[in-house]
């Protein structure tokens, strides 16, 4: 009776928020165009109904984030306070940029810094190698935890009882016939990184990729994950110990600023 009362519970808080993600769905769609959009034209891209999208669309107008005129809308100056990620780490980022330029050169792959912001990794800033082959993952790109290395680890940073709420709330979603997606499985793929401060996924996003990330940690605490992003065909033995190496001293560095 108490954990049929405890997922009633959380059904209506999943109603209750339903409003706002139809919100945030709407701001990033106003976000992502070059100009006004109709209402129209915003219920097309988003998938909600023509009434749906004016009743969001007239309550993101009274709050300040959308200009509506009653035929089109457009984000405002406002939606600026919600980008926060990059701005709030910029001086991680700071920090962390010309160490990764010396990383990228020495292993001739693309580094990357990311955070977890709510149950996904968020990639704060990418040095890209040269004459490598480039995944489709940039600045402000949300990846999945469960699946990319840089996920892993930040993970590993949390304690029991945010891991205990993303397995609540998040269903591990499958992209290769290696994507780990078995909770049993995950969490002790999660226990791993945390013991050994690093996590290596292959073949889990993508068949062909190879990923390497570890944890670095500020001196108030904060932790963002360092990660290498090659193919699997790459990732020999000799070389997956080369980037392990090579990506633990230069988080130490970064720590240390």
């Amino acid at each position: 009776g108490e954990k049929c009362a405890s997922a009633q519970r959380w059904g209506n808080c999943t109603q209750m928020f339903k409003p706002l993600a139809n919100g945030l769905t709407l701001l990033e769609t106003l976000g992502r165009a070059h100009g006004p959009l109709s209402t129209s034209e915003l219920s097309d891209l988003s998938g909600f109904s023509r009434s749906s999208v004016r009743r969001l669309v007239q309550t993101l107008n009274d709050l300040g984030y959308v200009k509506f005129d009653g035929r089109t809308a457009t984000a405002t100056a406002k939606c600026l306070l919600l980008a926060t990620t990059r701005v709030s780490h910029a001086d991680l980022i700071q920090r962390a940029e010309p160490m990764m330029n010396v990383l990228s050169i020495a292993l001739n792959e693309t580094v990357s810094l990311a955070v977890l912001e709510g149950f996904k990794s968020v990639y704060l800033a990418r040095v890209k190698a040269p004459n490598r082959l480039q995944y489709n993952v940039e600045v402000g790109t949300r990846l999945p935890a469960h699946c990319c290395s840089t996920g892993r680890v930040l993970l590993a940073a949390q304690p029991a009882s945010f891991i205990n709420a993303y397995f609540h709330f998040v269903t591990p979603e499958q992209y290769t016939k290696f994507t780990l997606t078995d909770p049993a499985d995950l969490r002790r793929a999660i226990a791993e990184a945390d013991a050994n401060r690093l996590a290596e996924v292959q073949g889990e996003m993508e068949d062909s990729i190879y990923g390497i990330a570890v944890p670095i940690v500020t001196e108030h605490g904060q932790v963002a994950a360092l990660g290498v992003t090659s193919s699997r065909g790459r990732a020999t033995e000799e070389m997956r110990r080369k980037f392990a190496a090579t990506l633990r001293g230069g988080a130490r560095k970064i720590s240390a600023t």
